[in-house]
């Protein structure tokens, strides 16, 4: 047998006696656990438990071992997340039955073709970070992959793009221009606009950054670098680049709060200080031209992306 079938031989046999009717169960005190099921189809779940996570772990990452081409392309969690829900499927009802021999190789082998059968989706996407960039409204910055651009005209391009509705659009404009808006029925337009929000919050600029070839965590991973990578090329063009990246920051990253502390002395009063962290405010550009700054900004981060 293979360490593969071993593998799932343990999760059967590990899932049968969890899911056994409670009477059929051996009294144990156990740990306290969070409860985790896997669906097995047909509207049908299984209950988990840490040890059998851990089995699809390492089930997931034997397989991976198999698939060298793979790794550049999908990341171990979103690995280990597909390995477990293919599996879930394959076990179905036979799980409960401990009459069933375990035919681990035929469990493997339909999970390997099941695998191979995957749509991966390496397909395009863009994925939008709210962030800040100067205390002005200055044109699109483009570098590479990356598109920077004040949140009205980004939201005016999706509008024009079909990417959200009127009625979307409106609602967002006007929760922008700090009004409250009603709550909307679940729907598709009612996601997005969530979506939309929740990753602009209060930032005046949206960063878009497109990827594609890769999936899942891997393609967000490689989004956010690239975007981080526009904002330090933004930031070199200041005089003080770690303070200007000070000022420059992803909503990604958390909201904007204080930094607080206090301290005393032989003295009567208490001292202390404050600073903002993951400030949206921008930098200031004074007297300077922005089309100056900006310039070899896009001229060399963006013929070397």
């Amino acid at each position: 047998m293979s360490k593969e079938t071993d593998i799932i031989d343990d999760i059967v046999i590990k899932l049968r006696e969890i899911n056994r009717p409670r009477l059929d169960r051996p009294q144990r005190v156990d740990k306290f656990e969070m409860p985790s099921w896997i669906s097995v189809g047909s509207g049908k779940q299984l209950f988990v438990n840490n040890d059998v996570n851990l089995l699809f772990i390492q089930l997931a990452d034997q397989l991976l071992i198999n698939r060298p081409h793979l790794e550049p392309y999908i990341s171990s969690k979103d690995w280990s997340n597909l390995v477990r829900n293919v599996l879930g499927h394959i076990l179905g009802d036979d799980t409960f039955n401990n009459s069933n021999e375990i035919a681990s190789d035929a469990i493997l082998n339909r999970l390997n073709l099941e695998l191979e059968r995957t749509n991966w989706n390496y397909g395009k996407r863009t994925f939008i970070f709210g962030c800040s960039l100067v205390d002005d409204i200055v044109p699109a910055l483009n570098i590479g992959p990356v598109t920077i651009d004040n949140r009205a005209s980004w939201l005016d391009k999706a509008l024009e793009g079909g990417k959200i509705k009127s009625s979307t659009y409106k609602r967002i404009s006007s929760r922008w221009l700090g009004n409250k808006i009603g709550r909307r029925k679940p729907s598709l337009e009612q996601s997005n606009e969530r979506d939309i929000l929740d990753s602009v919050g209060s930032a005046p600029y949206i960063c878009s950054v497109t990827t594609e070839g890769v999936f899942g965590e891997i393609a967000k991973d490689k989004a956010l670098l690239a975007a981080r990578l526009a904002l330090l090329g933004v930031a070199l063009m200041w005089a003080s680049p770690s303070k200007a990246l000070k000022d420059i920051n992803l909503v990604y990253d958390g909201p904007p709060y204080r930094q607080t502390y206090t301290f005393f002395q032989d003295r009567r009063e208490f001292l202390g200080g404050s600073q903002w962290v993951n400030t949206l405010h921008g930098l200031s550009l004074f007297d300077q031209s922005w089309e100056d700054a900006i310039f070899s900004v896009e001229k060399y981060l963006g013929c070397t992306w």
